[in-house]
């Protein structure tokens, strides 16, 4: 997920990508390189070898520059995606999934801030 709005432009290889937006320019860290080490951890861990990647970009950005490898697409295409990718799953048991992840992934941060104060 990158969280960034403008236009976004860079390659996969490149460590920092460029983010236009409001007439300044900032650089974000490559989320390519991130995604092939989640996507091989994944299989490392479960043995599935066919994962597919997809960087996914806010409602606001512009990613046609940015030349990569991966799928992207925009935050509110996710629903859909997720619908096409599991076939089987209804709106209702994705979201049901999404907000339990969500809900352990807030959990996770609390208790690592806790344990760092």
């Amino acid at each position: 997920i990158v969280h960034s709005k403008g236009e976004i432009t860079g390659k996969d290889k490149d460590k920092y990508w460029i983010v236009h937006r409001d007439k300044k320019t900032y650089r974000i860290p490559s989320a390519s390189s991130l995604l092939q080490q989640h996507i091989d951890t994944i299989k490392k861990q479960t043995g599935i070898q066919h994962i597919e990647g997809v960087l996914m970009f806010p409602d606001g950005a512009d990613f046609t520059k940015l030349k990569t490898v991966w799928n992207t697409n925009k935050y509110s295409e996710l629903l859909q995606i997720l619908k096409n990718g599991t076939g089987a799953m209804t709106t209702m048991e994705i979201e049901a999934c999404f907000s339990k992840c969500t809900e352990n992934l807030n959990k996770k941060k609390k208790k690592t801030l806790f344990t760092s104060l």
